[in-house]
Formats: structure tokens, sequence, C-alpha cells
């Protein structure tokens, strides 16, 4: 539980610096997959409690980034992470994330 919640946090301040700083906190704000990929590889349940915690925790910090978490950054981290533990070879995997990755960003533009 720990751990889950102390890459919930690292998640978090991750995706908010693309507006606490901006310019350089574009390039930091990629890296908000990798704590939900190591909770998903953890497991699933884990990695779904990270992704659920990390919405909450952005809607107090940074509501705006509220939006692209769930659908591209979260969406892509639970995509990877889940194809690694079930998958566990390289072509797949991308696969599985970049369809992840896909989807969100389609849903994004068309939904809403």
């Amino acid at each position: 539980m720990i751990t889950v919640a102390f890459l919930d946090a690292l998640s978090a301040i991750f995706q908010s610096m693309g507006g606490l700083l901006p310019g350089i906190g574009y390039l930091i704000s990629p890296l908000a997959t990798a704590p939900i990929v190591l909770c998903t590889i953890l497991s699933v349940g884990s990695g779904l409690t990270a992704y659920l915690l990390t919405m909450l925790l952005l809607f107090f910090i940074q509501p705006s980034e509220l939006i692209v978490f769930p659908f591209t950054t979260g969406l892509l981290g639970l995509g990877v992470g889940g194809s690694l533990i079930y998958l566990n070879i390289r072509l797949p995997v991308v696969i599985t994330g970049s369809l992840s990755l896909w989807a969100g960003i389609l849903f994004l533009l068309y939904v809403f």
C-alpha cells in the first residue's frame, strides 16, 4: 500500500509539472507513465488503484491535467504494465501500449 501511494504521488507530481513549470515541465510530464507501469507490474489491482488515486490527486493539485491524464498518460501506463505481466514479448507490449494510447486519444477527440 505504501509503495502504491508513493508511486501514485510521484505520478501526480510528474503529470502536474506541465502546468506548474511551463516549458521544462512538458518534458517532465510524460514521466508520469512510469509509476503507473510499475504499480501495474506489481499487480493489476495496484495499477488501477494508483490510476484512480492519481486522478484524485490531480483533481486537487492541477485540475486542468485531469482531462489529459486518464485518457493518455494513465491509460498508456495501464496498457503497458498489463501487457508486460501477461505477454512478456516486446512487440505485443509496444502494440498494446500504442493501441491503448490511440484509443484514449480518439476518445478525447471524438467524445469530448
